[in-house]
């Protein structure tokens, strides 16, 4: 995201309810994700573990965008449970027409085809990034 829409203008939906935009920077500490203004300034520093889902502006896509590969080994638990039972739920859409609306951190990611999933992750059209590990619901 950091390199390929460093001149975009991002929102980020929090786990919260909340959001946030700006440029997408750099990353500290393996866990703050930090955006910047119009002038460079860091606006935001994000905590990457709150993040809910990462919407694209204008023409901006996720199209070709390459996931980073799963864990090894993979986390066990109440938790990774969670993610791998939502990220089969929105894997079983992939390929097909049916569009779906994901509720994640108190926002909607609107009604959309999901193009993609990967360990952590979904794009549901072409523009939105959202955390399986932060899905509340699936229509």
């Amino acid at each position: 995201i950091i390199l390929t829409y460093s001149a975009s203008n991002i929102t980020v939906n929090l786990d919260s309810g909340g959001s946030t935009s700006g440029r997408p920077f750099s990353i500290t500490n393996n866990t703050i994700f930090n955006l910047i203004n119009s002038s460079g300034a860091i606006s935001d520093r994000i905590s990457i573990c709150r993040i809910a889902f990462v919407t694209l502006p204008g023409g901006n896509t996720f199209t070709g965008f390459s996931f980073l590969d799963p864990p090894d080994p993979l986390p066990t638990g109440c938790e990774a449970e969670c993610e791998a039972g939502v990220r089969a739920t929105l894997q079983a859409f992939v390929g097909t027409t049916k569009k779906v609306t994901v509720r994640a951190g108190g926002g909607s990611t609107g009604n959309d085809v999901v193009t993609k999933t990967a360990f952590g992750a979904a794009i549901i059209g072409n523009n939105i990034a959202v955390s399986t590990c932060t899905v509340e619901d699936i229509t």
